[in-house]
């Protein structure tokens, strides 16, 4: 099979700022915990206070303005405030069932956008991305957004406006399990965290009363997609 690499589209997001680079401490005594912060910024792993390893994708991350935790990760985090316009860009990468590289400029994030696989793309083992680009593995193919937070909702002025964060919810031993959040602007699926697959209406759906899960889905959600 063809690898691809393609950038698809670039949009200007402006992003408002805040005041500086500010600390944040987030801690999980072995389950996912959602720490959030004001404004919109990158975050990095500033200072590792558990002897259980913290690792980008697999037992931390960040998304919008939370950062979340799990598995008894303990660790202070820098958030870097974004206060100017920069290019978002959608590129679609895809593993020919090996491993392989896509340049991108990954400085403020990757987030996967849409899977274009029937092979299930999982951050930390089918994909990931370091500061030369994005790395697909096993079959994944799939679009990925590059760039301050995933593309969601509508624009008033250059800005997305339904975007309203993203919530993790777990399936734990195949149980349906139901989360509280904002599904007043939609939700769609940004990151499966799972071996098991998350479908639509199958192993996951949302109502009015928020997001559940069920048949061991786990999955990084995000609020405000229509």
């Amino acid at each position: 099979m063809k690898k691809i690499c393609l950038a698809i589209v670039v949009v200007l997001l402006a992003v408002p700022a805040f005041a500086q680079d500010t600390r944040l401490r987030c801690e999980s005594n072995g389950k996912l915990v959602q720490c959030g912060f004001a404004g919109t910024g990158t975050v990095s792993l500033m200072r590792q206070l558990s002897k259980t390893a913290c690792i980008q994708g697999k037992s931390w991350g960040y998304s919008g303005d939370t950062v979340w935790v799990d598995r008894g990760c303990r660790a202070e985090f820098l958030v870097t405030p974004v206060s100017v316009s920069i290019p978002t860009t959608a590129v679609i990468c895809e593993s020919g069932g090996g491993r392989h590289n896509c340049a991108a400029d990954t400085r403020f994030g990757v987030h996967i956008s849409r899977q274009l696989s029937k092979h299930g793309c999982m951050e930390g083992k089918d994909w990931g991305y370091t500061s030369n680009g994005i790395w697909v593995d096993r079959g994944c193919r799939a679009e990925f957004i590059v760039g301050p937070g995933p593309l969601t909702g509508g624009m008033t002025s250059g800005v997305r406006n339904n975007y309203h964060g993203s919530v993790v919810c777990e399936s734990v031993n195949n149980v349906r399990h139901r989360c509280n959040a904002d599904t007043r602007f939609g939700v769609q699926i940004g990151r499966q965290m799972s071996d098991n697959t998350c479908i639509l209406n199958k192993s996951w759906g949302w109502d009015s009363r928020g997001i559940w899960v069920s048949k061991g889905c786990r999955a990084e959600f995000i609020l405000g997609s229509q």
